[in-house]
C-alpha cells in the first residue's frame, strides 16, 4: 500500500531485490521511496541475506576442503583458510547488526578482503599441490558468488544514503 510517499513491495516466499536487482533477501519486504531506493528492510535478520547464506556455504565448503590439506599444514594454511572464510560471513552479520549504513559499508569492505585472502590461499594451496584444482573449484566457484553479491551490495549502498541494510 501507499503511506507518506513510500511504496511497500511485499513478496511472500519470493526473493525481494533492491531496485536495480540486488538480491536482498528471500521473503522480506523492501520499502521504497519517490525515488525508487530501498530505504529499510522490515523484519529482516541478517540471515535472511542471501550473501550471508552464501558466505557460510563458502565457510561449509572450506572446512571440507581444508581437511583434505597435509597434517604438517594443520596450523597454517588451513587454520589461516578457515578463519578468513569465518570472517566473510562473521562481518557480513557484524556491520549490518551494527544498524547503521556506514558501519556496514565498512565490514561488507573487511568481508571484501577477506574473501580476497582466501582466494589467494586456494590458489596457494593449488600452486604448492597440495590439492588438485579439481578439489577447490565449489570453493572458488563460491567465493566468485559471494565477490559478486558483496560488490552489487556495496555499489547499491553507495549510490543512496540509506540503503539496503540497516538504518542509517
Amino acid at each position: 500500500g501507499r503511506r507518506g510517499g513510500e511504496k511497500t513491495r511485499r513478496r511472500g516466499g519470493e526473493e525481494a531485490r533492491k531496485p536495480g536487482g540486488v538480491l536482498l533477501a528471500r521473503g522480506a519486504s523492501v520499502r521504497t521511496g519517490w525515488i525508487g531506493s530501498a530505504v529499510r528492510l522490515s523484519r529482516m535478520r541478517y540471515q535472511d541475506l542471501v550473501v550471508w547464506q552464501r558466505a557460510m556455504e563458502l565457510v561449509e565448503e572450506i572446512y571440507r576442503t581444508t581437511a583434505q590439506l597435509p597434517a604438517s599444514e594443520r596450523f597454517g594454511l588451513s587454520s589461516q583458510m578457515r578463519r578468513s572464510a569465518r570472517s566473510i560471513a562473521a562481518n557480513i552479520a557484524e556491520g549490518y547488526g551494527r544498524g547503521r549504513t556506514g558501519d556496514y559499508r565498512r565490514h561488507l569492505s573487511f568481508a571484501h578482503g577477506s574473501l580476497f585472502e582466501l582466494q589467494t590461499d586456494l590458489d596457494l594451496v593449488v600452486r604448492l599441490s597440495f590439492l588438485d584444482s579439481a578439489d577447490v573449484l565449489r570453493a572458488q566457484t563460491l567465493g566468485t558468488e559471494v565477490g559478486r553479491m558483496l560488490t552489487a551490495l556495496q555499489r547499491s549502498l553507495r549510490s543512496t544514503r540509506a540503503g539496503g541494510g540497516p538504518d542509517a
